[in-house]
C-alpha cells in the first residue's frame, strides 16, 4: 500500500490508468484515465451517480528529490462530490480540458502526495 496523505481514505491506489479511491466507510470510486495531454490527466468513473459520470482533472508530478512520496497530485477542477473533487457530467459527453478543467493555469496546490 503506497502512503498518501488524504485524510478521509482507508487505501487510494493510482496504477497505470486507474485511480481508486477507499473511503473509511468502504465505499469505493474507480476513475479510469479519460484523457491524457502530458502531465495534465482526466479521470473518469463512468455511472458515478445518478446516472452521470463523475469527473476529475489533475496534474499529475512526479517528486525525484522527495525521500518519502514519489508523485503529487494536484487537482484542477472544481465539482459538488467527494468532498468538491469531483464534477457530474452527462454519460459519454466529451471532456474538454480547457472548458472543463476550470482551474487549469490556476496555482493549484497538491492535494494528494504518493
Amino acid at each position: 500500500m503506497w502512503n498518501f496523505t488524504h485524510q478521509k481514505a482507508r487505501h487510494v491506489a493510482f496504477a497505470q490508468k486507474t485511480f481508486t479511491f477507499t473511503f473509511m466507510d468502504g465505499r469505493v470510486h474507480k476513475f479510469d484515465c479519460n484523457v491524457n495531454e502530458g502531465d495534465i490527466y482526466v479521470l473518469r468513473e463512468f455511472e458515478f451517480a445518478d446516472g452521470q459520470d463523475g469527473v476529475m482533472c489533475f496534474n499529475i508530478t512526479r517528486l525525484w528529490e522527495d525521500p518519502h512520496y514519489k508523485f503529487e497530485m494536484s487537482r484542477l477542477n472544481s465539482g459538488d462530490h467527494m468532498e468538491g473533487m469531483v464534477r457530474l457530467f452527462p454519460v459519454g459527453r466529451q471532456v474538454a480540458l480547457q472548458e472543463d478543467c476550470d482551474w487549469l493555469g490556476s496555482p493549484a496546490r497538491p492535494e494528494f502526495l504518493y
